[in-house]
């Protein structure tokens, strides 16, 4: 059962959130260079992708600040980050809880496969305080990495959003991820340059699609003209996270 000396335990890393966003620093900026050059992931035709299968999955947006649940039924925080593995697979929650007896803010992750999602809003977990290191921010990660690394969500929202050629479009404004935790799609907000319009859901390309989240851009292998006949992503289909139910032989957009 989780108790209050666990939260007491992980006040301790709290202060390390901030090092784990910049890990690892050293030799990212050529390796960010190169995955961005180095693409061999087939591109997905645009013209033909759809959002049928997106409104099935889940709005990260949606999912951070999720109320977070032990086995007792008790809140004991919030959703603060996911971590994503090198797959594009969700492998971690990032969970913040705080304010027991003064002892502030406390910050520690949960793996994904043992977190029982209610809905997109509601995480229950049950804890082992006997392998209270198990939950720590670095887990087993010893040294610096200098391949294709975990990394958090948060990275890839807010980023820039490129075409082809590097031309800057907008910015990603969210992204949409399966029940089962696997990225599906970015969903970017334009530009006012191009007009009034979006938000729209693109392809997710991760490593093998050159995506690096030491970058201040996401980048797809697309031209304006390519991207211009997209549909809006509809954020009422996924029903607040929940299957969105589409008539069979039904197209949505």
């Amino acid at each position: 059962m989780m108790k209050l000396d666990f939260l007491s335990t992980t006040t301790a890393i709290a202060t390390v959130l901030v090092a784990f966003a910049f890990a690892p620093a050293q030799a990212q900026d050529t390796e960010s260079s190169e995955a961005q050059n180095t693409a061999s992931k087939d591109p997905i035709d645009i013209t033909t992708w759809n959002y049928s299968d997106l409104y099935a999955g889940w709005s990260v947006e949606n999912f951070l600040d999720a109320d977070v649940y032990d086995e007792d039924g008790e809140e004991i925080g919030e959703v603060e980050d996911l971590v994503v593995n090198p797959d594009g697979q969700v492998e971690e929650l990032v969970i913040e809880a705080g304010g027991f007896l003064d002892i502030g803010d406390a910050h520690f992750t949960y793996p994904w496969q043992n977190a029982e999602i209610v809905s997109p809003d509601r995480v229950e977990v049950e804890f082992d305080d006997e392998n209270i290191e198990s939950y720590s921010l670095f887990g087993d990660v010893e040294g610096e990495s200098v391949g294709p690394r975990s990394w958090r969500i948060t990275e890839l929202i807010d980023d820039y959003a490129a075409l082809d050629e590097g031309v800057r479009y907008g910015w990603v404004d969210d992204v949409i991820i399966s029940q089962q935790g696997e990225i599906q799609a970015v969903v970017v907000q334009p530009d006012v340059t191009y007009g009034v319009g979006g938000p729209y859901a693109w392809p997710y390309y991760g490593y093998d699609g050159g995506f690096d989240p030491g970058l201040d851009y996401y980048k797809v292998p697309y031209t304006e003209d390519e991207v211009a006949d997209l549909g809006i992503f509809d954020y009422d289909q996924l029903e607040g996270g929940a299957v969105a139910e589409v008539e069979e032989g039904e197209t949505a957009e």
